[in-house]
């Protein structure tokens, strides 16, 4: 059930508590090739407490109107994104096999945005295993798998990637999930890359065991987009203020109406960022030979 005023969100940005200022958090912007980036450092319990996210470092890369717009957008904020996720890998190739796991429902378009972004990863693993020396020595192994939801599979998301993990056993695990915004602005704007993992669900109140390092027993990066809102934050927008809203209505969940179109970019958009620093000066190479 949700309490009356609460308004969830996946964003740690959003957070009212970081414009006041708090200990245990430290945060920075800076602008690249017209993106701002803001990173938001948890370091303490406390202040995960009073945040609602798991302690750890969060990266938020945004664009003045729609991050999917048109190919050549798509591609300046995949190259930006790309160039943050490598950073997050390490340096020293230290990570030589991701497994990229979509999360949601592909049959619910504004859940679909992990599903489909999977699609379009570059996978490696197989040819290694079945063609060795068919691909260069540096090149990651790299799978990519779509994990459902309970309602389908019978089975919490963490069951399944756990299990997948234990038979992969790759060096990194990558999430590609929609997130819930509590603020209208950062529908489609907005990319949030973590390494304190993700809670299915949480963001529209159906919270399922976290995925994370210590659920799967390997580091965690995860990729979200915000693509939903509550009917509160609708609500709060037009009036300004917080009110108490019926029950039912307080339930809904809410969806721009071009939401096709943004998940189809959004997809387009995380793989490319994905493929690009999992592969780097492979990724035409391998584009190439999956056609």
């Amino acid at each position: 059930m949700i309490e009356r005023n609460q308004v969830r969100t996946d964003i740690a940005k959003e957070s009212p508590r970081l414009a006041r200022g708090m200990r245990g958090v430290h945060r920075s912007a800076a602008y690249t090739d017209g993106l701002r980036l803001t990173r938001i450092t948890i370091f303490t319990d406390e202040a995960a407490r009073l945040l609602d996210k798991p302690r750890g470092n969060y990266l938020t890369l945004e664009a003045e109107g729609e991050l999917f717009s048109d190919d050549a957008a798509r591609e300046r904020v995949a190259q930006a994104l790309s160039a943050e996720l490598r950073r997050a890998l390490g340096e020293g190739g230290t990570i030589k096999s991701v497994l990229v796991v979509g999360l949601g429902n592909r049959f619910i378009t504004p859940d679909a945005l992990g599903p489909k972004t999977a699609e379009h990863i570059l996978v490696t693993r197989h040819i290694q295993r079945r063609c060795p020396g068919f691909l260069e020595e540096n090149v990651r192994a790299v799978t990519a798998f779509s994990a459902g939801v309970m309602g389908i599979t019978g089975m919490e998301t963490v069951e399944v990637v756990s299990g997948l993990t234990k038979t992969v056993n790759p060096d990194l695990v990558l999430l590609v999930d929609a997130l819930a915004s509590s603020s209208l602005e950062n529908l489609g704007t907005v990319i949030q890359m973590n390494d304190s993992g993700i809670s299915p669900g949480s963001g529209i109140g159906n919270t399922q065991t976290a995925l994370c390092a210590g659920t799967l027993g390997v580091p965690v990066l995860t990729l979200g987009v915000p693509l939903v809102v509550s009917a509160e934050t609708i609500v709060r927008a037009a009036m300004g203020t917080a009110c108490e809203l019926p029950e039912a209505l307080a339930e809904l969940i809410v969806t721009p109406k071009n939401i096709d179109a943004m998940v189809q970019g959004g997809a387009k958009l995380l793989s490319r960022a994905i493929n690009l620093a999992l592969h780097g000066d492979h990724c035409a190479e391998l584009e190439g030979l999956f056609g």
